[in-house]
Order: C-alpha cells, then structure tokens, then sequence
C-alpha cells in the first residue's frame, strides 16, 4: 500500500505540514535510467511560500537534509534511508529565511550551495556573486560577500552559477547556465581569498543547461545535472559525469566532454531539476539525490529523487 508521508516543518516561527508524496511503480530493483537506478522518488507538497528548491546538501551519517529556495530560505528536515541509500521516512524540520543586510533590497535568487567551513557558501544568480551564510542561533544571517565573478567575466540575466561544488583542498567549482558558441561554457574554480579563474570549458547540448553538480573526491568524480523543458517534450534532464583529476589538470580553454549517465523525462519523475549531492548509502552504494524547483508554479512539482551508481557506470566519457 502506498502511504503520504507528513514533514512537519516550522515555517518561520510557525508549524506546517509538508506531504511526501511516493512515486508509483518502482520496483524494489529500481527502475533503470541510463546505467542508474532510480530506487525513490517522492513529490512534496507545502503550503504558500513552499518551493523554489534548486540545491540541496545531505548528511547521509546524521540525515539531515538542507534545501535551498531561489526565494532565499533553508528547508532543513531528517531523512531516513534505507541501507541501498533509497529515502524511506521524512522527520521535522524547519524553514528559515535567510536574513539579509537592511541596504540589499534585489531579490535572493539564491541558487547554489555547498559547505564554508562550518557556515554555507551561497552562489546568487542575480548578483554574479557568492556570500557566506551562517546560523546564529535558530537565525540564518547572511553575511559577507565572499566574491564575485566580474574577473572571468559577465553573464547573462537568469545565466549565471546555478551550480557549486566544494572541493578537498577548500576551493570551489562553478559552471554558469549560459552557453557561448558551440554549447560551451567556461569552467570556474575559485579559492577563498583568491581570484576565480577559468580552468577549463564544458560541453554542453541544445536545449540543456547546466543547474548543479557534486565532488565524489573518493571515486574521482564530478557528477553534474542538466536541465532541459519544452513544450513539446516537456521537462527534461540529464546526469552526466566528469573525471575531477582530469578536469582540474586541464589546460585553460581545454574543452571537457562528460559521459552520460542517464536520461529523465517526466515518465522517470523528472521535473525542473536543479539540484543534486551525492552520497554513500550504509552497504556501500553510490547515490545521487536530487531536487527540482517548482518555480512556485501550480503545474509544477517539487521532487526529490535517489538515484544508485554503480560501478558498471562511466567515470569518463569513453574514448574515440
């Protein structure tokens, strides 16, 4: 029997309820996509103001699960697996709105996200930039600029870092939306305390962008989510794979071809997907989560999908 999940959350200060909606249809195998499975999948429903999901962070260890809105809050909550790393329960949690300083008065647009020491680097798409964020207490404050992208360069409105990965050694990768000639676009690395530089140039397709991506520095992996809508063949999404050795030993302006992992369109529970964060699951799975921004539109949705690795999967485009 296929039963709703509630999330109770705090919703700035006040209590709500969040359902988690199961898929249909998945076998206890998973359903393949691509050389992946897809072993969960649920819709999440909440009240006005619920949504705008385009990154996420997950603790596999404690199940603490961090979304970030485009419309600039956090939704923390816990989450529980089962041991192939598929979601099984959702726990309480809560909504926070990022504070802002009083002179900031553009919207959030709050896209990216990934760890800053114990506080959150935030990638904003508006503004070209990357802040800090940090909880004071039950407070979610954002406070300095940490830097800003005008040194690799401008980009277009509603173009810019969707995506931002950590990396071991405390720097960051970024790849904006927008596309140059022949689908590429520049790879950035950027250094706390440095200037962001172009290390490389990704290859993209027609019609996807790229949204997000995440550092499996154990297996030597970037694994990164493209989007894709039309109204002819509706939401669409692609996960894709790079080598991080070889990504991060490129020579500038070296064009980065990343292998196909799978392929998503709304029959696999595809929606508007922008984020994904990988992780291991207790018997030893590699798993990719993901969610989609429902752009607080009523024909959208907000998903969260597991997807399992195996090693049967590329790491690396094959060779010509």
């Amino acid at each position: 029997m296929i039963s709703t999940l509630v999330l109770t959350l705090a919703l700035f200060g006040k209590d709500l309820n969040i359902e988690a909606i199961p898929f249909t249809g998945i076998e206890p195998e998973g359903m393949p996509v691509g050389c992946m499975r897809l072993t969960s999948g649920h819709t999440l429903k909440g009240p006005r103001g619920f949504g705008g999901y385009s990154a996420l962070a997950f603790d596999p260890a404690s199940g603490d699960l961090t979304l970030l809105s485009d419309a600039g809050h956090f939704l923390t909550a816990e989450v529980a697996l089962n041991d192939d790393g598929s979601v099984m329960t959702f726990s309480g949690g809560r909504r926070s709105k990022i504070e802002r300083p009083a002179q900031e008065k553009s919207r959030y647009d709050t896209e990216g996200l990934a760890p800053f020491g114990e506080d959150w680097a935030v990638s904003r798409e508006a503004d070209d930039d990357v802040v800090r964020v940090r909880w004071q207490g039950n407070r979610l404050v954002q406070e300095e600029q940490l830097t800003d992208f005008s040194a690799v360069g401008t980009f277009p409105k509603n173009g810019s870092f969707e995506s931002l990965a950590a990396l071991p050694d405390g720097s960051y990768l970024l790849i904006p939306e927008a596309q140059n000639g022949r689908r590429r676009t520049p790879v950035i690395r950027w250094t706390p305390g440095e200037q962001p530089r172009k290390i490389a140039v990704y290859q993209g397709e027609d019609d996807f962008e790229v949204t997000d991506m995440s550092v499996d520095s154990k297996g030597d992996r970037v694994f990164i989510v493209e989007r894709a809508f039309s109204r002819a063949h509706g939401p669409r999404a692609k996960i894709k794979v790079l080598k991080l050795s070889v990504l991060l030993s490129a020579k500038p302006g070296e064009v980065m071809k990343p292998a196909t992992l799978g392929k998503m369109t709304f029959f696999e529970g595809a929606d508007n997907m922008e984020g994904i964060t990988f992780y291991r699951s207790t018997d030893g799975t590699d798993n990719l989560m993901l969610v989609s921004d429902d752009n607080f539109s009523s024909v959208q949705r907000t998903v969260l999908i597991t997807l399992a690795v195996p090693e049967s999967c590329p790491s690396a485009p094959a060779q010509p």
